[in-house]
């Protein structure tokens, strides 16, 4: 890691590989979600919402998740 500040590390970890970034399995869950509505928006099934709301996820987070990653792929895209 080149930056010494901590927040930066984890930035840097989670951009590499989010599996072994050392994040909650509640984290890691919004990130699998994220990427695949990023990736494979069509095949992006019910069973993400549902592993969401297991892990801790209330609707309205789910619902945030959703905008903020439509909106990142819209401008990026």
């Amino acid at each position: 890691m080149h930056n010494a500040d901590p927040d930066s590390q984890l930035a840097e970890q989670v951009g590499d590989d989010y599996h072994n970034a050392n994040l909650t399995h509640k984290q890691v869950a919004m990130l699998e979600f994220a990427e695949s509505l990023t990736l494979d928006p069509g095949n992006t099934k019910g069973a993400y919402v549902e592993e969401l709301k297991n892990v801790g996820w209330a609707d309205a987070d789910i619902v945030d998740i959703v905008h903020i990653t439509s909106c990142s792929t819209t401008w990026t895209g």
